[in-house]
């Protein structure tokens, strides 16, 4: 049963060095640098079998170690030390494999420019992290990278600490090159964020647009402050603003203005006909359409005597002339016209 346990804990160690993720974190992938990963994947998956292997081969002949009879013993000897020997092999393949994607996966990034500065970031912090995993991992397995005597391996070289020694040396390099794995899959996925946030954007915009306030502009350049439509939305930011302070001052400083109505009519009227049939004058005429009202002016004065003097002297050819006032273009009661003028 003892047995039957270890061997199980060495398929679930070397087996986890292998992921599939590994080998395919781009789709842009050249011819060569695809064969590069194929030839990697292959030595990985031998050292994998060889490492099982060597765990079977070492606790079926231990036993053998320690047998009474001469011929069990030496044979025992003979397999243990071979079983060592094929362990250490595997750590050879499981560095020649991790090596070759290592370089390859840091060099692909060496060339690559993400849009995304938080992505770039993630990426570099990948990579650094890499570099420990793949020295530490270079570094354990390098410790066994010696030729050893069958003498050193029966005597000296205890099977347990070798597995130990390559399966955690192993794992550091798979995990250095699943980082580097992972920071590559952060760029191949930069087209699908981009599409993805350009939707975004475009609907955050489309919502600014039916709201059309300073606060929804400006809403949306807090969300998308490198968004596709930025310059638009400062634009009418700018414009609601000049709008605003137009506004504020004229409350603060309204534009009050008299005139003098010399006839309003349900229908459109001609400056021409209004000059032989209503009223002659040579001063421009005004009109404005209010409330159903074609409704005709001449003159501009800023205070209520000069339209009235305006007004009577109108009056003594057309009677029903009367002064009319505005505020800011809009017409006005002449009560509040001259509520305003008086506090001007």
């Amino acid at each position: 049963m003892k047995r039957i346990v270890i061997v199980l804990l060495m398929v679930l160690i070397i087996s986890a060095v292998i992921g599939q993720d590994l080998y395919s974190p781009m789709s842009s992938f050249t011819d060569s640098e695809i064969t590069i990963i194929d030839e990697a994947k292959k030595d990985i998956e031998r050292a994998d079998r060889m490492a099982l292997n060597a765990n079977n081969d070492y606790q079926k002949y231990a036993d053998l170690m320690s047998s009474d009879k001469k011929g069990k013993n030496k044979k025992g000897e003979k397999k243990t030390v071979q079983a060592k020997r094929n362990l250490l092999s595997a750590g050879t393949y499981f560095r020649k494999g991790y090596t070759a994607l290592y370089n390859l996966y840091a060099e692909k990034l060496s060339t690559l420019v993400f849009k995304f500065s938080e992505d770039q970031q993630k990426a570099d912090d990948l990579k650094a992290e890499a570099e420990k995993l793949f020295d530490n991992g270079v570094k354990q397995l390098g410790s066994n990278d010696k030729n050893y005597s069958d003498k050193q391996l029966e005597k000296d070289i205890k099977f347990k600490n070798l597995q130990t020694s390559i399966t955690t040396g192993a794992e550091n390099m798979k995990q250095s090159c699943e980082k580097l794995a992972e920071a590559l899959t952060l760029y191949e996925n930069q087209e699908k964020k981009q599409q993805d946030l350009t939707v975004k954007d475009n609907e955050a915009w489309q919502a600014a647009l039916m709201e059309d306030s300073i606060s929804g502009y400006e809403n949306y350049l807090d969300n998308f402050p490198n968004g596709l439509h930025i310059t638009e939305a400062q634009s009418r930011i700018n414009e609601l603003e000049e709008k605003i302070r137009i506004a504020e001052q004229q409350q603060n400083n309204p534009d009050l203005v008299y005139h003098v109505q010399i006839m309003a009519d349900s229908k459109k009227w001609s400056v021409q006909d209004i000059k032989s049939k209503i009223y002659y004058t040579n001063e421009e005429i005004t009109e404005k359409y209010i409330d159903g009202w074609y409704k005709y002016w001449i003159g501009s004065f800023t205070s209520y005597d000069q339209a009235k003097a305006k007004a009577k002297q109108v009056k003594a050819t057309r009677k029903g002339a009367f002064v009319v006032a505005t505020i800011n273009g809009q017409p006005v009661d002449i009560l509040h016209a001259l509520d305003v003028e008086k506090n001007k």
